[in-house]
């Protein structure tokens, strides 16, 4: 019901992307990739892409100039959804889309990923090789990664999901990866942690007073 409401064609492969809209997603290369992508609409349903951008930020009216600027784009631009518009998002669709401007990746962890995978989605991801992001990718093996800037590398990355849908359903089945943040795992860890830190054995520091 959310793919006919979207507007998606059966058999299209429906990625989106959904968050902040700001200048550390360079969210400019799905606008280009799916520029690239403009060109396989014709060939049917079959190997089709449709991508979504869902959000707000300071980014939002330069991606509206450039969605608007592309011919035959399949893709839509849509506001801050509320959570069960979210979740219907979340089944909807076949891949997510996490992406990181070049040099970004070191100083933040998109906490989207865990939502998606807890969804059962795997993701194409866009950062740099030596990112966390990139480094749950291949440590999870529920997706792939794109180099920042390669709209190239992510539209064939897209379009080969689109017509092997066996990928995906492989990628998907790894998306069990986030079990590791359960709550049944990690808050054993940190009250072993406190714990630690309570006992007998632990030193601080340093002993001066603040003051």
């Amino acid at each position: 019901a959310a793919r006919e409401k979207l507007g998606v064609k059966d058999g299209a492969l429906l990625a989106f992307y959904a968050g902040n809209l700001g200048r550390k997603q360079s969210l400019e290369i799905l606008v280009n990739a799916a520029a690239l992508l403009g060109a396989d609409t014709g060939s049917g349903p079959k190997g089709t892409v449709w991508l979504i951008i869902a959000g707000d930020g300071a980014g939002r009216a330069d991606l509206e100039r450039a969605i608007a600027m592309t011919r035959n784009a399949q893709m839509q631009l849509l506001p801050l959804l509320s959570d069960p518009d979210y979740e219907s998002l979340l089944v909807a669709a076949d891949v997510a889309l996490i992406t990181q401007a070049a040099g970004s990746g070191q100083f933040f962890f998109p906490s989207k990923l865990l939502s998606v995978l807890a969804a059962g989605l795997p993701v194409v991801a866009v950062a740099d090789a030596t990112s966390e992001l990139a480094g749950a990718v291949r440590d999870g093996g529920f997706g792939d990664i794109v180099p920042p800037g390669d709209a190239e590398g992510l539209a064939e990355t897209l379009r080969k999901l689109a017509n092997d849908r066996e990928v995906v359903r492989k990628w998907s089945d790894r998306t069990c990866w986030v079990g590791k943040f359960s709550r049944d795992r990690v808050l054993p860890q940190f009250e072993a942690v406190l714990a630690s830190a309570a006992s007998d054995d632990f030193h601080p520091r340093s002993s001066r007073k603040l003051i």
